[in-house]
């Protein structure tokens, strides 16, 4: 893991859609304010 910031966005209700189709294979970790961090890994 390198620790980069690939994505920043702000929400506009209580759904969140990101579009991770140009994110490079790997694992990622999705933090949002307020929320615990949850990870995922992009095939």
């Amino acid at each position: 893991m390198t620790g980069k910031l690939v994505y920043q966005g702000k929400a506009s209700g209580k759904q969140l859609r990101i579009n991770t189709q140009n994110f490079a294979k790997g694992q990622y970790f999705l933090i949002i304010k307020g929320l615990k961090p949850m990870k995922f890994i992009k095939e």
